[in-house]
């Protein structure tokens, strides 16, 4: 048996204290692994989510979330990060690879080694569609939260995204 790891996802409504006559959506998910043979719920996630943009907020609740597969990490991060990620069709760094200099000989890398936010099934299309005008991304996080969650907080982060880690140490 597989869990299915979006274990909720949800949008919230509320008016503005700045202005009455405004209103402000919340996106919420409940992420508790990071499985890329679920990433197509992610998607469903976010599809809804764009029906109802703009987004203002953003809320990933990772407090259970250990970790997992960098790729879907990586997905996840790059329908966050919208059009910002691909950078015009030259997408932005996602992460730096570097080991130890015995396996990356082993490997074949070199000290350049990186891997870009997606643009292969994430293409411009669809960046438009999730290019949500976030005002800030909360992360609520615990012990549990480590490895790919915290990845994720440091890639959008490093993207010049408004990150706020609330909750528990990770």
């Amino acid at each position: 048996y597989f869990e299915n790891p979006v274990i909720f996802y949800d949008i919230y409504t509320f008016t503005s204290k700045e202005d009455e006559s405004k209103k402000v959506n919340v996106a919420y998910m409940v992420y508790n692994s990071f499985d890329a043979a679920y990433d197509d719920k992610i998607k469903e996630a976010f599809d809804l989510f764009a029906e109802v943009s703009p987004i203002d907020y953003m809320i990933l609740d990772f407090r259970y979330n250990g970790g997992g597969n960098v790729a879907s990490c990586c997905y996840l991060s790059s329908l966050v990060a919208g059009a910002d990620a691909l950078n015009g069709g030259q997408p932005k760094v996602f992460m730096y690879s570097r080991y130890n200099d015995e396996r990356m000989v082993e490997q074949g890398r070199n000290k350049s080694d990186y891997t870009t936010y997606k643009k292969d099934e994430f293409d411009a299309d669809a960046a438009m569609a999730y290019n949500f005008p976030l005002k800030e991304i909360y992360v609520v996080g615990a012990n549990d939260t480590a490895s790919s969650s915290e990845m994720l907080i440091n890639a959008l982060r490093g993207i010049g995204k408004k990150v706020t880690l609330v909750g528990g140490r990770t």
